[in-house]
């Protein structure tokens, strides 16, 4: 545990052990916190690539006053590529800094603090995971009753996921999707986007675009050897938690018929993932949390 004493906060870094169901509740007792890694430790030495093959179809669950928010731990690997410790140890990083930023957890009462959740398909493979929370406390009582007092409505991002399973007889899927609020951009993750020769994406009927190799090359933003990044703001922006990063997204939410191709040049043997990078409005009121979009 790290503390660091500033003039109005003490802030300390704490590492949390999760429970034997995959899950860790935190309380009240800070002002704010916020998540930034993920810490597994295997029985056995575990190379980068076998660490992802193990959570390809895992999920973090950050549920909070009764709503879920899911990351897929395979879209964390590429945002931030996992940091081996040791040879039993993988540490990768939540994008916290860009969907959340930080939980005013002092405004909530019990029932709407938060509980983190991985979800795995395998939970005996792990000997233990941990997650590495920041926790912050104001320790000027005035500012602290002014921070509880007040109705706050903050910007965050979310993820939508949808899972397209490989069919090793075609080289090319069309895939509906049903996502829903404003939008940024896609990602497209696989194993290798090297061997994706085309996308295209139609709302109804008509073409909103359509990227050969080349057109790939000059306007999607290829994040990782698994991951690229196309945006509906022609800007790599998706680290930006702002409303003025969504100046001319897509609303989703006002379209029922969405679908994306894509070509490979060889056949596809794993599972492809389109991932939607969403806003939404997080507002505290009266010691609860909720979000001003919902499903």
């Amino acid at each position: 545990m790290d503390t660091l004493i500033l003039k109005n906060e003490i802030v300390k870094t704490i590492i949390h052990n999760l429970d034997s169901s995959g899950s860790v509740k935190f309380d009240n007792n800070s002002t704010y916190i916020k998540l930034t890694h993920l810490i597994f430790k295997t029985k056995n030495e575990i190379t980068t690539t076998e660490f992802k093959n193990k959570i390809k179809n895992d999920r973090i669950n950050i549920k909070l006053g009764g709503v879920s928010e899911y990351i897929d731990l395979s879209l964390c690997c590429e945002l931030d590529q996992p940091i081996k410790l040791e040879n039993n140890t993988i540490t990768i990083k939540i994008p916290f800094d860009y969907t959340f930023e930080y939980i005013i957890i002092g405004k909530l009462c019990t029932q709407h603090c938060l509980i983190f959740y991985v979800e795995l398909d395998d939970k005996l493979y792990f000997e233990q995971i941990s997650v590495v929370v920041e926790h912050r406390n104001i320790i000027n009582h005035d500012e602290l009753v002014r921070i509880q007092n007040l109705n706050i409505e903050k910007c965050i991002q979310q993820f939508q996921t949808c899972e397209i399973k490989p069919d090793q007889n075609k080289m090319e899927i069309t895939e509906r999707l049903y996502f829903n609020f404003p939008t940024k951009g896609y990602f497209i993750e696989c194993d290798n986007i090297n061997n994706i020769s085309n996308v295209k994406f139609n709302i109804y009927d008509t073409e909103r675009f359509n990227y050969d190799k080349i057109m790939l090359d000059l306007f999607a933003f290829k994040i990782s050897k698994s991951l690229m990044f196309i945006s509906f703001t022609n800007k790599n922006n998706y680290k930006e938690c702002t409303v003025e990063s969504y100046i001319g997204s897509l609303n989703q939410s006002m379209i029922n018929n969405m679908s994306m191709t894509i070509k490979f040049d060889t056949q596809m043997s794993s599972l492809i993932k389109i991932h939607s990078i969403n806003i939404n409005i997080q507002r505290y009121m009266y010691y609860m949390i909720g979000n001003v979009f919902a499903d």
